[in-house]
């Protein structure tokens, strides 16, 4: 049985990634899906789990067994009449028990319960990983985008320094401010080698958790979303409760406790069983006047056994109330998740209500310091301004990028986390 999951932003594709030259997001979690170890380990526990559901494993199938048995006797007393004896015995035995307090059809529900938790133990590793890959790409994201903003800066800087260059051969400016400029290009040209050099570690990062070889490098095809929906916290809230895959895993631990329960106090019934054996011999055997005689035999019964337990030492009512305690225990834990993932919900939405609000300030101080920039080039050129000054500018518009990028970043995560805790990151097929 093959697991087969529906997944957020996912379509499938080849193995060879490595030879593009650009990475989107949905190829990056096919990719990781397709390679990562913990899920194939997960896929092949799921095929454990269904090859354990069945009905002979139940104990509800019949047991039929072929015996074949051997024998060959001489006799060293000269008196024997029976010199000799050679003979071969096949046989089938049938035993079946037909019925036993209903533990058998508890068992296969269990079994049942089991292969769908395997399901939804898998699912929580592919969602582990969806989410993984989603945070290292949004990083990577914003490594990349900072790299153009640096490279921007840094291009503003080369101008006002070949502008400053010129007006120094006019003797319009001075050597000072001209080195004002060409301090500014050499810490520009720093910080964008510093930030090239995150968006490679960044990159490193997504290739481990995407299982692809270390060295290989991408442009990223896609942008940080920008475009942000409001959610209700209830509607969010009945998601989680119906397709959160920790509480459906915990939900179906419960059912399997219940089960068990019922398996427990099938041993207050008696026990039922049919016994069924056929065996036949043919042989040869010798007589003491040197002849010999064919020998041909077979017989066949049929039973029943009807077994009820009377006294066990209280071996039963314990193995029963052991079975309700660990039923009630779970019971407890699931009440306690359900109350730890709505304190989460509840956590992770204020923060994204929160993150939106910080994303719209951002992005306002984004155009503020673009505009403020575009007025003190005209301001520095018209002499209203000094190199200090123009300086200054410039970098806040420089932290206004970078802190926007920030803000983008942490609200995509938040809202991957919205996403997973309602199910949304995977879904079974």
């Amino acid at each position: 049985m093959q697991q087969k999951i529906l997944v957020f932003l996912f379509v499938i594709l080849p193995a060879s990634l490595w030879a593009q030259d650009s990475l989107s997001l949905a190829e990056a979690i096919a990719f990781s899906l397709d390679n990562n170890y913990g899920i194939r380990i997960a896929d092949m526990r799921t095929n454990v789990a269904a090859a354990q559901n069945t009905w002979g494993n139940a104990g509800a199938l019949p047991r039929l067994d072929l015996n074949v048995s051997g024998r060959y006797f001489q006799s060293g007393n000269p008196a024997s009449f029976l010199r000799s004896n050679q003979s071969v015995s096949p046989g089938l035995s049938l035993s079946w028990t037909v019925f036993d307090g209903f533990a058998m059809f508890a068992n296969k529900t269990r079994l049942e319960l089991l292969e769908d938790q395997s399901l939804g133990n898998a699912a929580v590793i592919v969602e582990n990983n969806i989410q993984g890959i989603m945070v290292a790409y949004y990083d990577a994201l914003v490594a990349q985008e900072g790299v153009t903003v640096l490279k921007e800066v840094l291009e503003n800087s080369k101008e006002r320094l070949e502008y400053e260059e010129f007006r120094l051969e006019l003797g319009s400016t001075s050597t000072f401010d001209l080195l004002q400029f060409k301090n500014a290009v050499i810490v520009d040209s720093t910080n964008l080698v510093t930030q090239e050099l995150n968006l490679l570690n960044a990159i490193r990062t997504l290739n481990q958790l995407m299982n692809a070889p270390i060295g290989n490098t991408y442009v990223l095809s896609d942008s940080l979303n920008a475009d942000f929906d409001q959610y209700d916290v209830e509607d969010l809230r009945n998601s989680m409760i119906a397709d959160n895959n920790n509480l459906r895993n915990q939900y179906m631990t419960q059912q399997i406790r219940e089960q068990e329960t019922r398996a427990a106090q099938a041993l207050y019934y008696p026990s039922l069983s049919i016994n069924a054996g056929a065996n036949y011999a043919v042989g040869q055997a010798g007589l003491a006047d040197g002849s010999t005689r064919s020998v041909k035999a077979g017989d066949f019964s049929v039973g029943f056994t009807l077994s009820f337990n009377l006294f066990n030492g209280f071996n039963t009512q314990r193995q029963v109330e052991v079975a309700n305690l660990n039923e009630k225990i779970t019971e407890l834990e699931t009440r306690d998740l359900e109350r730890s993932l709505e304190n989460e919900l509840f956590v992770v939405h204020d923060n994204y209500d929160a993150r939106r609000r910080l994303l719209d300030l951002q992005s306002q101080n984004v155009e503020n310091a673009r505009l403020n920039l575009e007025l003190a080039n005209d301001r520095f050129q018209s002499g209203l301004i000094n190199s200090f000054d123009f300086r200054q500018i410039q970098l806040q518009y420089l932290n206004a990028q970078l802190e926007r990028l920030r803000a983008l970043r942490n609200l995509n995560a938040s809202e991957t986390d919205l996403i997973r805790l309602t199910g949304g990151l995977v879904r079974e097929g």
